[in-house]
């Protein structure tokens, strides 16, 4: 009502104008009576208005002060809200709604001793760490899961709790790959040699055993060629083959016009190709100091050696033939006969043949040997291919081709 009484005296003065402008005239006397009358009306409409506005409904006393309604004329509202005095409107007090901590509160709600929800920072009396929480509480004795530093206060730190005794020697064997021998108190494993090269063979023994001290094992033994001394991961080259540094080389067999390093399977000799006619005293220099001749030990045949070289006559082939009576020159691990005497008509029983047919080789000349006829002091035994592949002696002085031999290492 009283909105409406203003509005209505706001109207007075469009009314006046639009009086004056209608050219209402008025006289003197007349005007002020009617300026009196109306001024006494505007009063009673006034006071009427104010009277029935001193008890306003039960609806617009309910409205204001509510959640999305007017706020009272001195700009507040329920509790638990606020006025938005830009619209006039309750609205929530979100300010008021902060935790605890931010108000200063130190004491959980309700005397709770749980973390209030949506609570940053843990109450002081709260002893349980709150879940997601980064940093453990004051109070909390226990480590947190997950938690990489001991919480305050804690007695033991997590990494120390989880130290273990160091073990004993006994069981480290097993997980270094040893065996341990309770007896001699010892951990050992055996250990293969490794490194040996192709077209070679071991020359002693290929394993040995180390001991593990302290976590370390004993020093490896290193695989080196030794064919001269037997012994731990030492090597020799195959019977097939020769030392060349730093490989072993695999030889062809030897064969009808072998005129390289070949290797005769059947006596385990090396032999060298031919070289031309010469003194004896010369052929043996050849064989010790050739340096075509790869490897060390070449030297003259014996004449056992020699006559390993013939085939195709059965007298004085070696080893001697089964039932065939044979030439008594020889010099090998069953018998020695190296007199005149040892030489027999079996040295000569086969005919001549120039074309080669009673070596290996297709020899067809004599072929010196390393010994002397015994007694004389310059005749050497040989082998002579050509003439029915024939023992005799011959002069040092005289001339015959040589082929040197070695032993397989």
């Amino acid at each position: 009502m009283m909105i409406r009484a203003f509005a209505f005296f706001g109207k007075i003065p469009k009314i006046l104008c639009f009086l004056f402008r209608k050219r209402v005239v008025f006289g003197g006397e007349r005007m002020k009576k009617i300026f009196v009358v109306f001024a006494l009306f505007c009063a009673l409409i006034f006071v009427v208005g104010c009277g029935s506005d001193s008890k306003p409904d039960n609806n617009s006393v309910t409205n204001f002060g509510k959640l999305g309604r007017e706020c009272y004329p001195n700009k507040t509202c329920d509790e638990g809200l606020i006025c938005d005095t830009d619209n006039g409107f309750c609205i929530e007090d979100t300010e008021n709604k902060t935790n605890d901590s931010e108000n200063g509160d130190t004491t959980p709600d309700n005397g709770d001793t749980e973390p209030d929800e949506g609570d940053s920072q843990p109450d002081d009396a709260d002893t349980t760490p709150d879940e997601g929480d980064s940093q453990p509480d004051d109070a909390d004795t226990t480590p947190d899961e997950g938690d990489s530093q001991p919480d305050e206060g804690d007695s033991q730190s997590d990494d120390d709790a989880d130290s273990a005794p160091e073990l004993t020697e006994a069981e480290k064997c097993g997980p270094a790959g040893g065996t341990w021998n309770a007896d001699k108190e010892t951990c050992t494993k055996v250990t293969d040699c490794t490194g040996k090269p192709a077209n070679a063979e071991w020359n002693g023994a290929y394993a040995y055993r180390q001991t593990y001290t302290n976590g370390v094992w004993s020093a490896e033994i290193p695989t080196e060629y030794n064919p001269e001394e037997r012994g731990v991961c030492h090597y020799k080259c195959a019977k097939d083959s020769i030392w060349n540094p730093p490989a072993c080389i695999k030889l062809p067999p030897c064969g009808k016009n072998s005129d390289i390093l070949c290797y005769d399977s059947e006596n385990d000799l090396i032999w060298s190709a031919a070289y031309g006619r010469r003194p004896w005293d010369e052929a043996r220099d050849h064989c010790e100091n050739d340096p075509n001749n790869i490897g060390s030990g070449w030297r003259l045949p014996t004449i056992s050696e020699l006559r390993t070289l013939v085939k195709n006559c059965p007298a004085t082939q070696m080893p001697p033939v089964e039932g065939v009576d044979s030439c008594g020159v020889r010099d090998d691990s069953s018998v020695t006969c190296l007199a005149n005497s040892c030489q027999d008509a079996n040295c000569y029983s086969c005919p001549n043949d120039h074309e080669g047919g009673y070596s290996k080789f297709g020899d067809n000349d004599c072929l010196w040997a390393s010994e002397f006829l015994s007694g004389s002091g310059g005749l050497v035994w040989v082998v002579q291919f050509g003439y029915g592949a024939a023992v005799y002696s011959m002069g040092i002085n005289s001339y015959c081709n040589v082929r040197c031999v070695r032993n397989e290492d």
